[in-house]
């Protein structure tokens, strides 16, 4: 008797490839845009170079839990269960919506300590924009392969974006963060290492 073996079917092998091709390009038209805004506003209002400042290690580093752990349960739990299960009660633009209301409120506690009100309205708001997009992709490829990819890269490309470190003497350091201004919560939202997890 033979030992089964496991073996992708030509078949499911393209259908993982273009999947995770579909993911890599919805991370780079969604989050490489965002990044490169990101980028662009942070240099604009501090004058600091969060590319030339970008930790590849920690990117490395956070890649395969991002991805393996964060990616898959998130993407599993909120598109995979909950918008499955609502498009059964609801509309799917319903189910898109509620799983997206529910995708936001699950982060709010990244901005609990130190408690910021401004900074967590943000940041659900931010991640419910990204949980109608990821809903939306979800409802009409029925795929979560390339979501948990886009998952996945995003949060492990922003472990590596520098926070709030300027460069002081060649060296870097962490300045004081600004008392409640807009922008420095934007800059808190955009660069937390968890922007989707």
């Amino acid at each position: 008797m033979t030992e089964p073996t496991f073996q992708l079917s030509a078949s499911k092998h393209k259908k993982l490839e273009k999947a995770l091709l579909h993911g890599i390009v919805f991370y780079l038209l969604f989050g490489g845009l965002a990044l490169l805004l990101i980028c662009f506003f942070v240099y604009c209002f501090t004058g600091q170079n969060l590319i030339a400042m970008y930790d590849f290690t920690l990117f490395l580093l956070a890649m395969p839990f991002m991805t393996l752990c964060v990616g898959i349960s998130e993407e599993g739990l909120f598109r995979g269960y909950m918008q499955t299960h609502f498009q059964k009660l609801y509309t799917p633009t319903k189910a898109i919506i509620i799983q997206a209301v529910f995708f936001g409120v699950w982060h709010f506690v990244w901005n609990l300590s130190p408690f910021d009100p401004f900074g967590m309205a943000m940041y659900v708001a931010t991640t419910f924009f990204i949980g109608l997009i990821f809903g939306y992709f979800y409802s009409k490829s029925k795929n979560l392969v390339p979501l948990i990819l886009t998952h996945g890269l995003w949060n492990s490309v922003l472990s590596g974006v520098p926070q709030k470190r300027r460069i002081r003497n060649n060296r870097f350091y962490v300045p004081d963060k600004p008392d409640n201004s807009f922008f420095s919560s934007l800059y808190d939202v955009d660069c937390a290492c968890d922007l989707f997890s």
